[in-house]
């Protein structure tokens, strides 16, 4: 099916009312938390949101469409969050604004455990076909966040010239690697992420401080990407 037939699909699920959208939604990520990708079963999944099989169908075009969706919508979810607070995060000198983002996530993850349980389980273990998908929209989110940080830099914090955009992929790389470390590390199991909280505070400090006080990165990057 083209991609325009398939957006006249999901635009037929927007049309419903709330309380059958939640209803389908929430039994999807409970079967995809629980079973995975592979193994969730459509079947279940109507049948707890008391819905037909045909009716998901209508939907969404397959299985991979409506967790697709989910991880869209779950995804949104993080940018929103972050959009709220961006006034916060406006007054940070930009290291303490990148710590700002991440703890932000956690806090946001431990207030909202099934969204924490399903994107890690996506991240980690869905197919290697739709995996690089999910991980590129979580790219993107973080690449919004250093744009905003690096735009909102006070004027003298990089050298003139500097290929800001380098810059930024750069420190996209650095993000993405941290954040994955901790997916990767709770594998979706929320006690783990809410009982860790002190020493994961202590080691994000710790990567964050070093790049701040020594400024090893800021000067390597400055020297690596002082191309115009």
């Amino acid at each position: 099916m083209v991609k325009k037939e398939a957006d006249m699909e999901l635009e037929k699920f927007e049309k419903i009312n709330n309380e059958k959208k939640e209803k389908i939604i929430k039994s999807a990520i409970k079967e995809f938390i629980e079973e995975g990708f592979t193994g969730a079963s459509t079947n279940t999944i109507v049948k707890n949101a008391g819905i037909s099989k045909g009716s998901l169908f209508n939907y969404f075009e397959s299985k991979e469409n409506l967790y697709i969706y989910l991880v869209k919508i779950n995804m949104e979810k993080l940018l929103s969050n972050f959009k709220e607070r961006q006034k916060a995060i406006k007054n940070l000198e930009f290291f303490e604004g990148l710590k700002f983002f991440v703890h932000l996530n956690i806090d946001f993850f431990t207030k909202h455990p099934e969204t924490f349980k399903f994107l890690a389980k996506a991240l980690i273990n869905s197919p290697p076909e739709i995996r690089e998908n999910i991980q590129q929209a979580k790219r993107n989110i973080q690449a919004k966040v250093i744009e905003y940080l690096v735009e909102n830099c006070p004027p003298n914090f990089f050298i003139e010239g500097i290929n800001i955009e380098a810059l930024k992929n750069m420190l996209g790389i650095l993000l993405d690697v941290i954040s994955n470390k901790y997916i990767e590390k709770y594998d979706g199991d929320i006690k783990l992420l809410i009982s860790s909280t002190k020493k994961r505070e202590k080691e994000i400090d710790e990567y964050l401080e070093i790049l701040k006080s020594l400024k090893v990165m800021l000067i390597l990057l400055n020297l690596m990407l002082f191309i115009k």
